[in-house]
């Protein structure tokens, strides 16, 4: 695993634990992005694009 991703899973983790430390399960982003939970849970164990990525963080309030 190069940096970068070893940065995006760093970033996703933490974006996680902000969304848990809210109580916010991914089925309540997954209703604020307009999508499932199961987007959620592959943007969290993935490599988002960045307006995925971008929506993910304005549902749990980061931006």
């Amino acid at each position: 695993m190069d940096t970068i991703e070893k940065d995006i899973t760093e970033i996703l983790y933490n974006l996680r634990r902000i969304r848990r430390k809210k109580h916010l399960s991914q089925k309540d982003v997954a209703e604020k992005m307009g999508t499932t939970q199961q987007v959620v849970s592959k943007i969290e164990n993935g490599n988002p694009s960045i307006r995925t990525f971008y929506a993910y963080c304005r549902a749990i309030r980061v931006i």
